[in-house]
């Protein structure tokens, strides 16, 4: 509504009443434009650039409207009073004043540099803020929701970001999901948006290359002789998509029938370099030819329809290689160009393979990681030979180490696979390997920088720590060492190997080619937090009968006390389940019930605290001791002193928070001494103990 005296327009104010201007005309004359009279009121609404001409407008406007405002603050000192400051200004003083602002917001928001971003270089930040991977297989989600959402956003903001978003087709290159056959399991779902929606996106991608995905809803429930595909309503979505196969740059297709994806013939893919595909079908008539594939992940009957002979050698561009694989001599066309491959399933023995004694193994001149998971016993990998592999990672969901060693996978691994190798990164997940075996394997890879083994006990590893007698350890250039399903309690071998790595002596800086790296990381992952608790420290655990925490017992480790006391103070001022992993502290689902607060003695937790601001910390013994239990009672100190004072019982008696606070404060330079010191390390899952690198969690 316009004032009829100024002609200022205030949404929500009855201006028609004098008391809009205190009942003067004069005030009047300090408002003598309308946000009608906007010099730009186009770009009020849009996000184009100004011309010279507007700007000069604008910024004219601007330095008005700034007069105008220091005008109106001049007028609102004069009313003001002494005693009564701001009294005789109203409400509708205030709304002109936040206006005038507003409207001095808006016109400088017209100048940003924003604005004057080219068209080009709009269109580049749009198609940076919507990544597009080629195929998006670990990503679940309903696009129409998400990914059309950010398209549209940049369509709906302004006509001059809707003309750029329409005008550049790299934004809609992600078609949304086709559905195929969703109504047999999910009647309500109409196809007529989501037909819209991809009709749209096919339409202003034009002529860019596109990234498809058709799903199914169903896997085993129907074949392709049901009579259910007849009556499918998203019929229409999956021929839409196949009417621009000759666009296709990657596709993810899972669980879609033959029948279905060939309902108007082969599909002509000339530029398709991902795809990943998911059947129970036999597919070799679905694709008239693979010219430009790079990437393949196929999950299914993947060996009986592209691995034959006619396709393979129309593969002689393929790079990565994912999924299932029963003839290795299925690789024979790609060996020039596979650069990485994951098997999933293993090769059969050489009397099935088709490669006798005789010839020679498949050379892959540019293959640089391999991965086979799998049982590991029927790998051979004597009829591989990858002169440039540089990662390798072989897993299996049951390993067994229970072969000889003139037959086992790493003689095989060291025949022809990895002679002279220049492997940088192993994976090597045997259960209880053998320490020739596994002396023989590091010897055959000295450039290796990554090493993770499966349940290998600590006394293998002696051979990596530097000794005096020997010229040089093995795998000089190890940086990480990671051992899952670790079991034992010995860890002086880790000890000696990170130690004479951290400081090599001074005679080896005398000998060529013997520089040991410094900056190795020991992992060692434990099965469960009790192992890892049990095995590094034996002295930890709960001691029976139960310890009293306020007498200092000589027959009691004094790290039994430190546990005890840190249990009793998450117990009377912490949440076990959500606080105590804070302070290094992990209780069992079935026995939390037991540390609930109730009715607690707080003169017993009084003089618990007197207990401990008395107690010499400093002569705790050994070093590790002393970090273990100066970190654990800080972090517990630490939260407390953060509790609110309603959360914290008795606390205008016995001041817990402020005693907590100088504990802690009196603590500290203890544990700055104490994390100085190279120590083994409590990662957050309670599951991992970490020498060396840079340690999360708790200090042990």
């Amino acid at each position: 509504m316009d004032c009829e005296l100024c002609k200022f327009s205030i949404t929500g104010l009855n201006t028609t009443d004098k008391k809009f201007h205190n009942g003067s005309e004069a005030d009047s004359s300090v408002y003598t434009f309308t946000m009608a009279e906007s010099p730009t009121p186009w770009l009020l609404t849009s996000n184009e650039p100004p011309s010279p001409d507007e700007r000069s407008l604008i910024l004219e406007t601007l330095r008005k409207t700034q007069n105008k405002i220091h005008a109106l603050f001049q007028r609102i000192e004069e009313r003001n009073t002494p005693d009564h400051p701001f009294s005789r200004i109203d409400r509708d003083t205030w709304t002109q004043l936040e206006v005038l602002e507003d409207f001095l917001r808006r016109h400088r928001a017209i100048l940003s540099p924003l604005r004057s971003f080219p068209s080009e270089l709009l269109a580049e930040i749009f198609i940076l803020s919507i990544p597009v991977r080629p195929v998006d297989i670990d990503i679940f989600y309903d696009d129409r929701y998400y990914y059309s959402r950010k398209a549209y956003g940049f369509a709906q903001t302004c006509r001059y970001w809707r003309n750029i978003a329409q005008s550049t087709p790299q934004i809609w290159t992600k078609i949304p999901t086709v559905l195929v056959d969703y109504t047999l399991l999910k009647p309500n779902i109409s196809p007529g948006p989501r037909l819209s929606l991809i009709k749209l996106f096919l339409e202003r991608s034009k002529p860019a290359p596109i990234h498809v995905r058709i799903t199914s809803s169903y896997y085993n429930r129907y074949d392709d002789n049901n009579n259910q595909f007849d009556r499918c309503p998203f019929e229409g979505n999956l021929s839409l998509v196949l009417s621009q196969s000759h666009r296709w740059k990657s596709a993810d297709i899972q669980c879609v029938s033959v029948r279905r994806l060939t309902m108007h013939g082969k599909i002509q893919v000339p530029i398709l370099e991902h795809l990943h595909i998911k059947t129970r079908y036999p597919y070799r008539e679905v694709f008239a030819g693979l010219p430009s594939l790079t990437h393949f992940e196929g999950e299914g009957e993947t060996d009986k329809c592209l691995f034959v002979p006619e396709v393979q050698a129309r593969w002689s561009s393929l790079e990565r290689f994912t999924g299932y694989r029963k003839m290795l001599g299925a690789f024979a066309g790609a060996a020039d160009s596979l650069k990485q491959c994951e098997v999933q399933y293993p090769f059969y023995p050489r009397t099935r393979m088709g490669v006798n004694d005789n010839q020679p193994p498949i050379r892959f001149t540019r293959l640089t990681s391999l991965t086979v998971r799998g049982p590991i016993g029927n790998t051979e990998f004597r009829c591989i030979e990858a002169p440039l592999l540089q990662r390798l990672s072989i897993a299996g969901r049951n390993p067994r180490y229970e072969y000889a060693v003139e037959t086992g996978p790493i003689s095989n691994l060291l025949s022809k696979t990895l002679p002279g190798s220049s492997l940088r990164s192993l994976k090597f997940y045997m259960h209880r390997m053998d320490a020739q075996d596994l002396r023989r394997l590091l010897e055959a890879t000295p450039l290796l920088e990554v090493l993770h083994l499966w349940d290998t006990p600590s006394s293998h590893f002696w051979p990596l720590a530097y000794d005096k007698n020997i010229f040089m350890p093995l795998v000089p250039r190890l940086q990480t060492l990671t051992i899952r399903q670790f079991k034992g309690h010995d860890l002086e071998p880790f000890n000696a190997v990170y130690h004479s790595r951290r400081a090599p002596p001074l005679e080896c800086d005398a000998r060529p080619n013997a520089v040991i790296e410094s900056n190795i990381m020991i992992n060692l992952t434990y099965k469960s937090w009790s192992e890892t608790h049990g095995s590094c420290y034996l002295l930890l655990r709960r001691a029976t009968p139960p310890i009293d925490i306020l007498c200092l017992d000589s027959e009691r480790s004094e790290v039994a006390l430190v546990r005890a006391w840190c249990t009793y103070l998450v117990r009377q001022f912490l949440d076990p389940v959500q606080k105590a992993k804070k302070a290094g502290m992990s209780f069992a689902r079935k026995k939390r019930e037991r540390f609930a607060r109730l009715h607690s003695n707080w003169a017993r937790v009084d003089k618990l605290f007197v207990l401990l601001e008395g107690h010499p910390f400093p002569e705790f013994e050994p070093m590790g001791t002393l970090g273990w239990g100066v970190t654990r009672l800080a972090n517990v100190m630490k939260l407390i002193y953060e509790l609110p004072a309603e959360d914290v019982q008795e606390d205008a008696i016995y001041n817990f928070r402020l005693r907590a606070w100088r504990l802690h404060k009196r603590w500290s330079s203890l544990m700055t001494d104490v994390q100085a010191v190279p120590k083994w390390r409590l990662t957050d899952d309670y599951k991992t103990l970490r020498l060396g690198g840079f340690g999360v969690g708790l200090a042990v």
